[in-house]
């Protein structure tokens, strides 16, 4: 180490650890330029020196930059010097780590509060208006015309090319709006516009109706079996629902589209969870037979609220007709989406989206789970073994009850103006 640029002797010192603790308060400059190599120096004031004219341009971005520069010593040097920059407190803020740990509180409440409201009319806006300008047989769900088309009926364009595209992009959009509908009945109908372009590829199904109905009752199946991860029950929909000529071959087509179309979503695993569906069901421990009450009554009251929602949805769907909203279908779409929106974000379980809440209530508790459902008094001294004990209920669980009740009244309110809407829209879970 014999060059000019380090000095010798440097840190060879005859002072005591007195003496050093004296001087610890003393600020040491690493930044010296006299420690770094001629050669150096000469690139990095060279540098600088080209660097200006290129920063000037940008004002006031040139103008910090260069102050930026300046301030560190330009160069390589500065690069060194970016963590002291950073460390260094702002008035009224902190440093860099503190800006990061700041609460905003009701600042970023407020401010996703905006966004997810302005998000959702954003997707619900593009959906309607790519509907209403490309495909307008791509609103609603699309199975009371896919019943119509297996009885007999001719409905041209509603399986074509366009509908099954546009159909695909606003799904997406609609379900990502926050809007209480499902996509469950819009795949039957993207099914149904896949076999239909398919059959146009074949003389033998393009040039006959009867194999090609045949066809659309496969794809049926294939539909719900893809969305409810159920062969056999895509199968028994396009028995029961759809198709008015079900011979026995077609059962057994039916049946292998399904088993098909529910294997290639296996093998694709979309969820992650190497399943069919989002949410399942694990049982650890046998039912009892005091289980089988509170089933009885949710049976009742879904044949109760399911009467009520048709009742109510076809008696606003004859008002709609009357209305300025039934004459304008973009600003009926934007009017519930915003009010959806409004009085869904305050709660979490009406904010996350129907899969994620479905999901959220199927999963099993644990120990060192977070969510509300799970907010059990934990009793360790009652613990037998490896069993979680019987836990009592905590405030989390008892406030997470009264969300779900109010999730479940703006549901049922809000579902009854969404159906009917020029959107691609299923039926809400």
């Amino acid at each position: 180490m014999e060059g000019k640029s380090f000095r010798r002797g440097s840190f060879q010192s005859s002072t005591s650890d007195e003496d050093l603790v004296e001087v610890g308060g003393g600020t040491l400059d690493f930044s010296i330029v006299d420690d770094v190599p001629p050669l150096d120096r000469e690139m990095m004031a060279e540098g600088n020196t080209r660097a200006a004219p290129r920063f000037a341009s940008l004002f006031p971005l040139g103008t910090l930059l260069r102050s930026f520069s300046s301030y560190n010593g330009g160069g390589m040097n500065g690069g060194s010097k970016m963590m002291d920059f950073l460390e260094e407190p702002i008035p009224g803020v902190g440093t860099y780590e503190d800006f990061n740990t700041i609460d905003w509180g009701a600042v970023a409440y407020v401010l996703n509060y905006f966004l997810y409201v302005l998000w959702a009319l954003l997707f619900s806006l593009l959906a309607v208006l790519l509907v209403r300008g490309f495909a307008p047989y791509a609103c609603g769900s699309g199975i009371p015309e896919i019943k119509t088309i297996l009885s007999g009926f001719i409905i041209r364009g509603y399986l074509g090319k366009w509908t099954l595209l546009i159909k695909t992009i606003t799904l997406v959009l609609a379900v990502s709006s926050g809007l209480s509908l499902g996509k469950e009945g819009p795949l039957v109908h993207v099914a149904c516009c896949c076999g239909n372009i398919l059959c146009h590829l074949f003389t033998k199904y393009r040039k006959n109706e009867a194999k090609r109905r045949e066809v659309l009752s496969a794809a049926a199946a294939a539909g719900v079996s893809v969305a409810f991860g159920a062969p056999i029950g895509g199968v028994l929909f396009s028995l029961e629902e759809v198709s008015y000529y079900f011979p026995l071959k077609t059962l057994w087509r039916s049946f292998f589209a399904a088993l098909v179309a529910a294997f290639t979503l296996r093998s694709i695993n979309p969820f992650g969870n190497s399943r069919l569906v989002l949410f399942y069901v694990e049982f650890h421990t046998p039912w009892h037979l005091l289980e089988l009450v509170p089933f009885i009554l949710l049976g009742i009251f879904g044949g109760l609220w399911g009467a009520f929602f048709i009742r109510s949805n076809i008696a606003w769907c004859r008002r709609r007709k009357t209305t300025r909203l039934g004459r304008y279908p973009v600003t009926e779409v934007i009017v519930v989406t915003a009010i959806t929106a409004i009085l869904a974000f305050p709660n979490e379980y009406t904010r996350m989206s129907t899969s994620e809440l479905i999901s959220e209530l199927f999963n099993d508790c644990s120990l060192l789970d977070s969510s509300k459902l799970c907010d059990y008094l934990n009793d360790f001294n009652s613990t037998k073994g490896d069993d979680l004990p019987d836990r009592a209920a905590g405030k989390g669980v008892h406030m997470a009850m009264w969300q779900l009740a109010l999730a479940l009244l703006l549901k049922v309110f809000i579902t009854i103006f969404t159906f009917g809407m020029k959107v691609s829209r299923g039926r809400a879970r």
